[in-house]
């Protein structure tokens, strides 16, 4: 087993310069989720499902040892700062999977079979957190857009948890909401830079009264201010994150 001291040491050279070269494009861990292909044609077992709650609980501590890895490795001062060598999320996903199971082998088990409770869990529409994972780390799709972490997902997660070792914690497994001030969740996810942009400002301004329309009011906190679940907040935007990056590729070209 690795440590997560193993997930701030400087990469593959190939590998670096491979995530540097592209942005967007086939996730890397299509190849792990896939079955394989045996020469002899044996079968091979079908993953087991895990339960939701623990589903979400391996979603929360992949999304906190991104955070704390990349707030690691872009300290001031260090030589990977001055690289800039930040690890996408789809290779990250795979490397803390191959750190924490052990061999090859058991990793791409355990991979495997948290691909598949994914896949299970957002069929059934079993919790927003499933699906916005899906997009961001490119789980099972034919496209990635390696850009959607390091340029949406990351700054949120940063700034609502400033204390990451507790991000897990406080994400939790789906059985209580995790409630973020509406005010700041609308300051820092919505790109108002696009309200100049045919349809896509008034697209924002719906989502906004959207995100009032289910917000609530947090217990032993001022009255007036307005709370909204992370998870579903975040689900409710990745549309609009994702016309950005479309935005984004165009103009580069």
């Amino acid at each position: 087993r690795g440590s997560m001291k193993d997930l701030f040491a400087d990469g593959n050279e190939e590998e670096e310069e491979e995530e540097a070269e592209q942005e967007n494009g086939n996730s890397a861990m299509n190849k792990y989720t896939k079955r394989k292909k045996h020469k002899r044609k044996k079968k091979e077992a079908a993953p087991s499902i895990l339960s939701l709650p623990k589903t979400l609980e391996m979603i929360a501590k992949l999304y906190k040892a991104k955070i704390v890895a990349d707030t690691y490795r872009a300290r001031p001062g260090s030589e990977i700062e001055e690289k800039h060598q930040i690890v996408r999320f789809d290779k990250f996903v795979i490397k803390y999977f191959m750190l924490f199971f052990g061999t090859r082998g058991v990793a791409r088990r355990n991979l495997r079979s948290f691909a598949a409770s994914v896949e299970y869990h957002r069929q059934r529409n079993a919790h927003p957190r499933i699906h916005l994972f899906q997009v961001i780390s490119g789980m099972g799709s034919t496209t990635y857009d390696a850009r959607l972490m390091p340029h949406h997902m990351a700054p949120l997660l940063r700034h609502f948890f400033p204390n990451s070792a507790t991000m897990d914690a406080e994400l939790g497994n789906g059985s209580e909401p995790c409630l973020v001030k509406l005010k700041d969740f609308n300051r820092l996810a919505m790109p108002h830079y696009l309200n100049d942009v045919a349809l896509a400002g008034a697209i924002i301004f719906k989502l906004e009264n959207t995100l009032e329309s289910i917000s609530v009011k947090n217990p032993g906190h001022n009255i007036k201010i307005q709370w909204v679940d992370l998870d579903t907040a975040l689900a409710l935007v990745l549309p609009i994150w994702m016309l950005c990056e479309s935005l984004h590729i165009f103009r580069r070209h």
